[in-house]
């Protein structure tokens, strides 16, 4: 009632024009202190999240003489929603009512304001180095425009005002290019907050409404937190890209050009065990969606981590200090568009995403689909004694889930959601459909299905959960299952597996710690194998390089009976806050990784006499290792490995092949539990320049891709693009590598200089006893420029192929042995081939000999013809024809096998070249009978 009055006195006080104008605002008049009348307060349909945010009203101040202010409006904030269990988390209580962007605190005139900023850039200097051109911050601009006598005369900055939606709000604001005015001129910013699936999507939409030409930006800034009751909260943010930041950083980060922009970026509250989480998004189709702009802005130029006085206050002149820590402390994000020219009456779109972090989700519209479920398990010790796994809350089975939230205008009809678990997780009960229903979704409806796994015969390491929403969308999940002292044996038709145990022993003898095993004497069940470097050979138990078991050393193990692996009583995990190192000689090393958390490789250092301790980047730059790491596939008997170094995650129990150029230490740093990304360093992974195409060689129980390719940046010779093979496994069906007469060590990839010269790589296929079925084949060629020509000889038997027309080449080794295959890779030549001096004669057999002269090397095939036209008879001179005079017989009968009626004959010769050239020719003959 009060409010009420206080707008019938302005109405009355300000007569029909201000009335008119406070109507086209569509501004209700408060006093300061009608606070439930600020705010627009939105919480997600399903009650994910709740969105606050000021409503731009005229205001009266003081009690005796009338004052009239436009409310401030533009800062917002985020929370999880309000209700158990379905705020946050839906599947968990305990995250409800936490903010995790914008913090309260009390404004100007004792209105209630939210930490953050939206800040349009106009016309700054070329390279934003300076805040001298304009910042924009309506929020800031409202609070420092001086109330006026009349409320005619409040500007008007926002001629739609924000207005309340079943997710969020929209309004259109006007931004004055003087950063004050409007009467000087102005640009048009649409703004629109939605709530989709567990985060808020911030549309802003820039209309140049000028009659100039202007340089526009934008930048957005979040003091994002965890809903404490503190700010001091900092933790350390995982980023897609596998980097972590734990100081103030920029993404790209210029100084380091491999720290690229993520694509989303997630903090928790407690990365060991995380309740609450803050994600943002940056890119995703509907960032690149242009909607109802004229263009899209696409993902930002910048991401920004910093102490959060730091992100708020610099605009776009940010520069980070990367010596300050964030943890622990008032941190913020922002993402930032550098300014682009927008002329007058264009618009530019910019999509962003910041909200609640504990789903893999998507969020394309016409739904969002979220899968929920544990970050990692936890190592227990069960009831009978035996140790188990369990997510953080203890469960085993666990659950995980898969939600759907329908923010479009249409209805999901039969929606569903599915579940594909990786080996070693089990559907638990078993009767579970791996199919749910999650019926009709109509508009702004939530919906979830849920399945519990058994993680009964798990490996330690990361898995994925393969996950899916309606309409089959992936969301897959992630799982991080740390080792506990059983190790269950991957099914292998051999037994064999190379192996490392993250574990300390008192008694370290071999013997003993896979007593479990039953024996590993010559004739016993199992078998322990280590690669010695120095001498260049396996050596098998009992020999003393084999005797005793440390952690961070790789062996063979040969299991032929496939026993589960018990380790013994004195097993004692590694402390979690204490380095590793491993003593490491020159040449092909076995490693693993000593913790029963998985590690990133780029977390690890290196210590030289020379060189003292560093990065492993700068490490692989100096040449002390080769850059990546090869694990054993006991699918395919053959190794695996990774080119690109950030993306190497050493799992517990595994073993792995790292090849060292000199003596060094390896320095294996304690991983974080929630995440992998366990260090802010990312190697520089050679240059993708040129190109690249794979070779497999194929057959019963093998699997060999090996990669070859050119580099501008390349040597022919061996050089950091090449990657060197390691020894054989050893029980490997074959051993396919790149070979060099100049005798270098044989290679899985071999990148040569990317010239106009021709290019030739012999790859070596060497088996332990004979194979028959054998393909070697390349799957796809697209990345080879098309002004190449690629050749494959099989040296033994002088065969040639063209590539481009050829997908694959069959043989057999009836014996064990090596078998050589040349490619070769030539710029096309340009020459057509041409065929002349095309004589025809019978033979005494009743056949035709057709003599032809071949100007190039062609495929050559000839086609024998009825005088209607009718083909009869194919033949081809084989793969590849050499130029000059050759002669194709054909023997009188029909394809069929009928012998030919006497009569005229058309005769047509073709010719193609490797480059693609063609020519043919057509004559006549006679067969008489």
């Amino acid at each position: 009632m009060h409010g009420c009055s206080h707008y019938k006195k302005l109405l009355s006080a300000a007569g029909l024009g201000a009335c008119c104008v406070i109507l086209m605002l569509a501004l209700v008049a408060e006093s300061a202190w009608a606070q439930g009348q600020e705010l627009i307060e939105v919480v997600h349909p399903g009650g994910l999240t709740k969105f606050s945010i000021g409503r731009p009203t005229v205001v009266t101040l003081g009690e005796t003489t009338l004052t009239y202010w436009a409310r401030p409006t533009g800062r917002f904030q985020l929370s999880t929603g309000p209700t158990a269990p379905v705020g946050g988390d839906p599947t968990r209580s305990g995250d409800e009512n936490k903010v995790l962007v914008g913090r309260a605190y009390t404004g100007t005139n004792g209105f209630l304001a939210y930490t953050g900023a939206i800040q349009f850039s106009i016309d700054q200097t070329a390279d934003e180095a300076t805040t001298d051109g304009v910042l924009v911050d309506l929020f800031s601009v409202m609070t420092n425009t001086a109330a006026s006598s009349s409320a005619a005369a409040v500007p008007n900055y926002w001629p739609v005002p924000l207005a309340e939606t079943t997710r969020g709000a929209t309004g259109t604001a006007l931004v004055p290019l003087d950063g004050k005015d409007l009467t000087k001129g102005s640009i048009e910013a649409y703004h629109n907050f939605q709530l989709v699936g567990d985060v808020l999507m911030i549309e802003i939409v820039i209309t140049n409404t000028d009659l100039n030409s202007h340089k526009v930006g934008l930048r957005l800034a979040f003091d994002a937190g965890f809903g404490g009751t503190g700010t001091l909260d900092g933790a350390p943010i995982f980023l897609s890209t596998g980097l972590v930041a734990d100081t103030e950083r920029v993404f790209p980060d210029p100084l380091q050009p491999s720290a690229t922009l993520p694509a989303s970026w997630t903090s928790y509250d407690d990365p060991n065990n995380p309740l609450v989480s803050v994600k943002g998004v940056l890119d995703n189709p509907e960032v690149h969606d242009s909607g109802m702009a004229n263009s899209s802005a696409g993902a930002p130029d910048a991401l920004e981590f910093g102490l959060w006085n730091h992100i708020g206050g610099s605009g776009m002149n940010f520069r980070p200090n990367n010596s300050i820590s964030l943890l622990g402390e008032n941190w913020g994000a922002a993402v930032k568009w550098n300014e682009r020219e927008l002329p007058p009456s264009i618009s530019r779109r910019y999509v962003t995403y910041i909200g609640f972090g504990a789903a893999q989700a998507d969020y394309m519209k016409p739904f969002a689909t979220m899968a929920y479920g544990p970050l990692q398990l936890i190592a227990q010790t069960s009831t009978s004694g035996l140790p188990s796994l369990t997510d953080p809350l203890g469960r085993s089975p666990f659950p995980v889930s898969v939600y759907a939230d329908n923010f479009g205008s249409e209805t999901i009809q039969s929606a569903t959601a599915s579940i594909n678990p990786p080996d070693g997780l089990v559907l638990s009960p078993a009767d579970q459909s791996r199919t749910l229903s999650l019926g009709t979704l109509p508009r702004n409806l939530l919906a979830g299905g849920t399945w519990t796994l058994d993680p009964v015969n798990a490996r330690p390491g990361i898995v994925t959960i393969g996950l899916s929403g309606p309409r089959g969308r992936p969301v897959n999940r992630k799982l991080q299952i740390p080792a506990i002292p059983v190790l269950i044996p991957r099914a292998t038709s051999n037994g064999l597996d190379m192996i490392s145990l993250p574990y300390n022993f008192i008694n370290t003898d071999a013997e003993h710690v896979f007593e479990s095993l039953g024996g590993l004497q010559p004739g016993q069940n199992g078998s322990l194998v280590r690669w010695d470097p120095a001498a260049l050979v396996y050596r098998w138990f009992p020999h003393p390089f084999v005797t005793n078991i440390s952690p961070g050393i790789g062996y063979w193990v040969l299991n032929r009976a496939s026993n589960t692996i018990v380790l013994p009583g004195d097993a004692t995990p590694l402390p979690s806050d204490a380095s590793v190192n491993v003593e490491l000689p020159r040449g092909w090393n076995q490693i693993g990784d000593p913790f029963t958390l998985p590690v990133r490789f780029d977390s690890l250092q290196v210590i030289t006499p020379t060189s003292g301790q560093i990065g492993i980047a700068e490490a692989i730059s100096q040449g002390l290792l080769q850059a990546t790491l090869f694990a054993y596939d006991p699918d395919t008997q053959n190794y695996t490995w990774e080119t690109n170094v950030s993306n190497l995650v050493m799992d517990p129990y595994a073993g792995y092949w790292l090849l060292t150029y000199q003596p060094l230490t390896l320095v294996i740093p304690p991983p974080l539990s929630v995440s992998v990304a366990s260090a802010p360093h990312q190697v520089v992974s050679p240059a993708a320049d040129g190109w690249r195409t794979e070779l497999v060689v194929s057959g019963p129980g093998l699997n060999a891709p090996r990669t070859l390719g050119l580099a501008t940046t390349a040597q022919d010779g061996l050089d950091r693009h090449d990657i060197v093979a390691p020894p054989m496994p050893l029980t490997a069906a074959a051993n396919v590598t790149f070979v060099s007469p100049q005798n270098t060590p044989g290679c899985v990839v071999d990148v040569k200089a990317a010239d106009r010269r021709e290019k030739t790589w012999h790859l070596q296929v060497t088996c332990q006893q004979p194979q028959t079925g054998l393909t070697l084949s390349w799957p796809d060629l697209s990345t080879m420029p098309s002004d190449l020509v690629p050749v494959l000889e099989d040296v033994a038997t002088g065969a040639r192929c063209y590539m481009r027309t050829t997908a694959r080449y069959q043989f057999d080794m009836p014996a064990a042995g090596t078998r050589m295959f040349k490619i070769t890779v030539s710029p096309k030549s340009g020459l057509t081939p041409m065929i002349s001096g095309v004589q025809a004669q019978a033979t005494a057999s009743g056949g035709v000999a057709v003599t032809y002269v071949l100007s190039a090397p062609a495929t050559v095939d000839l086609q024998i013809r009825n005088l209607a036209g009718v083909v009869i008879k194919r033949l081809s001179a084989g793969p590849v024809t050499a130029s000059g005079t050759h002669t194709l017989v054909w023997d009188g009968r029909s394809d069929s096998g009928s012998r030919a009626p006497s009569g005229r004959y058309l005769c047509e010769l073709a010719a193609r070249a490797q480059s693609g050239e063609a020519s043919s020719i057509i004559t006549t003959f006679e067969v008489r009978r």
